[in-house]
């Protein structure tokens, strides 16, 4: 696969309305997470659970093999709603072109999965003060009990007992979930919104916006639409998928890896507590994202005047 930034994408299968393209992917998700429901059931029940008894089951005195097989049902989630679905309707509107319809078929130049690196690791500080920020607004109880439950859940999965039940995090939350996230919310959705709304700018907030609220963690909604947004444009800059998807990967990696560290006392910093903001460094946050991001949409601008 070349370096280079791959070329638009033709116009072959523009006779298919973006509409019916995120039909096809709404059906393939409910059939696929229909079909993953009873691959969890099945593997709850000859574990001797109910299906009801698996968030319950993680506890501060939850076993190994017990947080194993919370990761293993959230792994099927993310395949059959994320990954499984978007190759499915990859393979039926694009066919055997679905490979470069979604922008997959060139790896990034090393310039812009760095620059895209540096951008996400750039936007952490101004991440953290709208996640403070979205924790002063007021949420309703039954949004406040939602976020508890998914946090508690969140935490005691990470929990480690063995060097392989980081790998297993890092496997589920980081690489799963970039894969397939990107497909879905960045690949087809800002994709065809921005082929229904003729404005990229948009099709990048609308995305975001259904990106962060697909999760149902309210009091992280701001952070994770900005997070969603920021992806939204690598990908418009770079015309690249993996792009995002690196990204994406190194966020979520990043964050399980630094949990880790915390949990074995090996550093101080808990991302979760964010009780105080450092102005100066999300301004600095701000310039920078704002930097990267003109550096990233020039350089690929010059790329493609020169095709």
């Amino acid at each position: 696969m070349s370096l280079e930034n791959p070329m638009p994408r033709s116009s072959v299968h523009e006779e298919m309305h973006p509409a019916m393209v995120l039909v096809i992917l709404l059906c393939s998700i409910v059939f696929c997470l229909m079909i993953g429901s009873g691959i969890m059931l099945w593997l709850v029940a000859s574990n001797g659970l109910a299906f009801d008894d698996i968030a319950g089951m993680l506890t501060d005195s939850s076993t190994t093999s017990d947080r194993n097989l919370f990761r293993s049902t959230i792994l099927i989630q993310h395949l059959t709603m994320f990954v499984i679905p978007s190759l499915v309707t990859a393979f039926i509107v694009y066919k055997s072109d679905w490979v470069r319809q979604l922008w997959l078929d060139k790896l990034p130049s090393l310039g812009n999965w760095g620059l895209g690196a540096l951008l996400i690791f750039a936007a952490f500080p101004l991440v953290q003060f709208t996640y403070w920020l979205n924790q002063q607004l007021p949420l309703p109880d039954w949004a406040l009990a939602i976020e508890a439950d998914t946090q508690e859940a969140i935490m005691q999965m990470l929990k480690t007992d063995a060097s392989y039940e980081l790998i297993f995090n890092v496997f589920i939350i980081a690489v799963i979930p970039a894969i397939g996230e990107e497909l879905v919310f960045r690949g087809f959705l800002q994709n065809k919104l921005g082929d229904l709304f003729k404005n990229q700018h948009l099709a990048v907030w609308v995305a975001a916006i259904i990106f962060s609220g697909f999760h149902m963690q309210f009091e992280g909604f701001i952070p994770r639409m900005l997070l969603g947004a920021l992806l939204g444009y690598l990908l418009v800059w770079t015309k690249n998928l993996w792009v995002p998807i690196i990204a994406h990967f190194i966020n979520n990696g990043f964050q399980v890896l630094a949990q880790f560290l915390y949990a074995e006392e090996m550093s101080s910093i808990d991302l979760e507590e964010v009780d105080q903001v450092n102005i100066p460094l999300t301004l600095l946050s701000v310039v920078l994202v704002g930097f990267l991001g003109h550096r990233l949409w020039q350089r690929n601008k010059r790329l493609e005047e020169s095709i």
